[in-house]
């Protein structure tokens, strides 16, 4: 279905490959070192610039569509589902998507940031007597 997706480097990219990886292919966390954070980013920046690749919408609807063919009684509504919101859903991912935010949003990343627990440090005059 996706005919423009490298599926080595994805595949190593998300850590999912067996055996040697190659580290010039991965993407560098940049945010968080939380594995689930980073696969939801790796794998929604991925979709996004699948689907900012081209044909890849006309496939998609075509194999959504297919999809509803499955559906029996609900197969119409679901055409016409896909139909009214598929071309929104594809705007939005290529011009709104945030991958760092949708993942927050989700919660397979971390939005509030751990407290540090601080020890006073002694001032100067507290230790030498002057």
């Amino acid at each position: 279905m996706f005919t423009n997706v490298n599926k080595d480097s994805f595949c190593n990219e998300i850590s999912a490959c067996g055996g040697d990886t190659n580290d010039n292919n991965m993407v560098t966390p940049s945010v968080t070192d939380d594995p689930s954070c980073n696969f939801c980013v790796t794998v929604v920046t991925n979709i996004k610039d699948i689907v900012s690749g081209g044909p890849t919408e006309l496939e998609v609807k075509y194999f959504v569509e297919d999809a509803c063919h499955y559906l029996g009684s609900f197969e119409n509504e679901c055409v016409s589902l896909a139909d009214e919101y598929l071309d929104s859903l594809f705007a939005y991912i290529r011009q709104s998507l945030q991958p760092q935010k949708f993942c927050q949003s989700i919660g397979a990343c971390n939005t509030t940031v751990a407290a540090i627990q601080t020890n006073r440090v002694a001032d100067i005059s507290e230790v030498v007597n002057i």
